[in-house]
């Protein structure tokens, strides 16, 4: 290639460039409800419904602003005090960052939106005040060449910075907000159990993220119990990663230990790994990258290599559920007409009485113990099946989940309402309580 087309290509790419920067540098808590515009820059967004915290790191996994972390935590150690909170993170992906008009963010405070209409009809059907609806959204430079097909030379680099960001500050954003929920038992007391719910959600690189922040301590905290014929203890109440793109072998421990014990009625999931069949990211692009990233890596037979290879989600061995779209699935996306509105969502249905009881019945089937190997439920929109490629417990709370793709759209379609509704049914599913 001639040294002026290389020049040129070169500095196309470095102007392109999104710039290492936070988004959100205005620590006072803004009030809005449908203009989320006016408060672009500021780390707390309250809404009527729900209120949207910004936690922002740095390519070396640093906060930005160790400020901006503690006004979340504050103001949410205060909710906490008042009522019991449904806290719900997300941390993004590739392609993504924490920008107020970024897809994910937008999404994401949609699904706030929703996830506070299931919580009020939840709360009626079991007799509960309803609870606080808590997002945070954790931003990264996950967005870090914006150059239409160029953008995709910055994958490994992403990775690797995923990486990073996994082992850098957010370890302790994820101690402080588990630490928060005994705020709530200590307000209550033992006669009153809380109720406040922590799920976290990673996407893609942020599920590796999310993964690399939180695995050593799940699987310490699964050990603690071993032989102590007691349950054990995930962090918070769920870890939900969607298409994660990390190698199946970083998952290796903790599947060994899970497939290795029982478990007893009152178990709740733990964690869901929920990958799409149609998503071609981590089901070609990602081994055929590992092929070559591990030609010098020594093994000591196929099935070591192969975890290595293939992304978690798609290393079948360790596939223990399906979930299968019921009936025609629409693609409901329209433009919303909200400023920084999320293109899904805004036509989605709302759950009906009778899904919601028949959803809480199979709640209750689940912490009775009485679900046998093999078994499968009717879900609003959705069958589930514990469908495992090798032997494993029909109680098993670490869940590695295979997903139509009618469902999760390949590997970017996160927030079409039927996966939506399917993410509202596993809160309710793991919410504290009987």
């Amino acid at each position: 290639m001639p040294r002026h087309t290389i020049l040129l290509l070169l500095t196309l790419t470095l102007a392109a460039c999104a710039p290492l920067t936070p988004y959100h540098t205005d620590l006072t808590p803004c009030e809005t409800d449908h203009d989320p515009t006016r408060c672009a820059e500021h780390t707390l967004e309250i809404h009527p419904q729900f209120t949207l915290g910004f936690v922002e790191l740095d390519d070396q996994g640093w906060f930005w602003d160790r400020g901006q972390m503690w006004a979340v935590i504050d103001h949410l150690s205060q909710a906490v005090a008042r009522r019991d909170q449904l806290i719900i993170v997300f941390v993004h992906g590739w392609k993504h960052n924490a920008h107020s008009c970024d897809g994910n963010v937008a999404c994401f405070r949609e699904t706030l939106r929703r996830i506070n209409d299931l919580e009020r009809r939840a709360a009626t059907a079991q007799g509960r005040p309803p609870r606080g609806i808590s997002g945070i959204y954790v931003g990264w430079r996950g967005l870090s060449l914006d150059a239409g097909l160029l953008t995709n030379l910055s994958f490994w680099d992403r990775k690797h910075t995923a990486d990073r960001v996994g082992h850098g500050g957010l370890s302790e954003l994820f101690a402080r907000l588990d630490s928060i929920r005994t705020i709530r038992r200590n307000i209550t007391g033992a006669g009153s159990p809380s109720a406040t719910q922590l799920v976290i959600v990673g996407h893609s690189f942020g599920g590796q993220i999310v993964h690399s922040a939180l695995s050593q301590l799940m699987l310490e905290r699964a050990v603690d119990v071993e032989g102590s014929g007691q349950s054990p203890q995930g962090f918070g109440d769920l870890v939900v990663l969607v298409n994660p793109a990390f190698e199946a072998k970083r998952y290796q421990p903790l599947r060994a230990l899970a497939a290795e014990r029982s478990y007893f009625p009152g178990q709740r999931p733990l964690l869901a790994i929920l990958t799409s069949r149609g998503d071609k990211a981590t089901r070609y692009a990602f081994p055929t990258g590992r092929w070559f990233s591990t030609l010098t890596q020594a093994y000591r037979n196929g099935e070591q290599r192969r975890a290595d290879l293939y992304a978690v989600g798609h290393y079948t061995p360790y596939r223990t559920h399906r979930l299968e779209a019921r009936g025609e699935v629409q693609d409901l996306s329209q433009e919303n007409e909200r400023p920084c509105g999320c293109r899904y969502l805004a036509r989605e249905g709302r759950l009906q009485a009778g899904e919601l009881n028949a959803l809480l019945a199979f709640r209750r089937q689940w912490l009775a113990g009485e679900l046998e190997e093999g078994w499968s439920v009717e879900l609003p929109g959705a069958v589930l099946r514990h469908d495992p490629a090798e032997p494993s417990h029909p109680l098993n709370p670490y869940l590695v989940i295979s997903v139509d793709d009618r469902i999760i759209h390949g590997h970017n379609d996160i927030y079409r309402p039927a996966f939506i509704q399917f993410l509202r049914q596993m809160l309710v599913l793991t919410a504290p309580g009987e």
